[in-house]
């Protein structure tokens, strides 16, 4: 692999996070979250705050790429580097996912309670 494609790589790698973020984000500030249309109708108001973690929870992990670099903790270009912080994103997104999860099935029975559907 040439070192030019190996950047590439790096590069997009730490961006898509931060696009995916500000795509999350962007959408929830309009009202339109990027989750809404993956629940019912009237689950649409709910998906407003996980929206909003997902998008700031993305953040953390571009960010988290940049700053391990600044610290010192491990060179970008480093197999090892490269492997802890696919390992931490990962991990937070699977923590994200079984909270989402949570949170949904929460909400949803709370409507159910009150006599919602």
């Amino acid at each position: 692999m040439t070192p030019i494609r190996l950047g590439a790589g790096l590069v997009l790698a730490a961006a898509l996070p931060a696009v995916f973020a500000v795509v999350f984000l962007v959408s929830a500030a309009l009202r339109r979250p990027v989750l809404g249309p993956a629940l019912p109708q009237s689950q649409g108001e709910i998906a407003q705050r996980p929206t909003v973690v997902w998008g700031i929870a993305l953040l953390v992990i571009a960010a988290f790429p940049g700053a391990g670099a600044l610290v010192g903790v491990g060179s970008i270009t480093s197999a090892a580097a490269l492997g802890a912080r696919f390992a931490f994103a990962m991990n937070a997104e699977i923590v994200l996912l079984g909270g989402t999860l949570l949170y949904l099935r929460r909400s949803a029975g709370a409507d159910r309670l009150r006599g919602e559907r």
